[in-house]
């Protein structure tokens, strides 16, 4: 992973980081802004990453890990 190779427990970080928005995410789904009709957008503390969900059936469908400086159509064209 490049994260890891850059810096010893990097890597790890980045997962936690990503753990810990996958949580608040189920938790309060509601409080991450509407980016694309019904999709969601949550971004990592500390790292360049989106992750675009849904709520569907009360549970949290993750669309994708974006990194923040990819073309933002991408997004539009996972949630379509």
């Amino acid at each position: 992973m490049w994260y890891e190779s850059q810096r010893l427990g990097l890597g790890a970080e980045l997962l936690q980081a990503l753990e810990d928005q996958l949580e608040r995410m189920s938790e309060h789904p509601n409080h991450f802004p509407v980016v694309v009709r019904d999709a969601r957008r949550a971004l990592l503390k500390r790292f360049p990453y989106s992750i675009p969900f849904r709520e569907e059936a009360g549970k949290i469908v993750v669309l994708g890990v974006i990194h923040t400086s990819r073309n933002p159509n991408l997004l539009r064209r996972r949630v379509t």
